[in-house]
């Protein structure tokens, strides 16, 4: 994880690509969006890139904005996720002790996971 080295662990080719193929995303969008045509069925909402194969997308408007609610608010879900991980490493000992329980970090404070053999 973030606070036990574990990034350092990840190649550097890997955020490379990671890094280009985001950069290629970005890059097709702005490539979509400047037209200058600025008719109804030109305008695309950020992220619209027009790829929906499974037609998930809901048709119509009150449906759409639902959905981009619940996008909205699983991303925010998943923001307060990935902030909570690291801090529950980081503080694991002392709520342990706070709450008389034992700590549930394992060799070498780490996490406990599938990926280093703590479950």
């Amino acid at each position: 994880s973030l606070l036990n080295g574990g990034l350092t662990n990840v190649s550097p080719i890997y955020w490379g690509i990671v890094l280009a193929l985001a950069s290629g995303i970005e890059l097709y969008e702005r490539q979509i969006t400047n037209n200058d045509d600025e008719s109804a069925d030109s305008i695309r909402l950020p992220g619209d890139l027009g790829f929906d194969p499974l037609n998930v997308y809901p048709t119509s408007l009150n449906d759409q904005m639902n959905m981009q609610l619940a996008e909205i608010k699983h991303g925010r879900l998943a923001m307060l996720a990935a902030a909570g991980w690291p801090l529950s490493e980081l503080f694991d000992k002392q709520i342990a002790s706070i709450l008389h329980l034992k700590p549930l970090l394992g060799f070498g404070d780490k996490v406990p996971s599938l990926l280093n053999g703590g479950l």
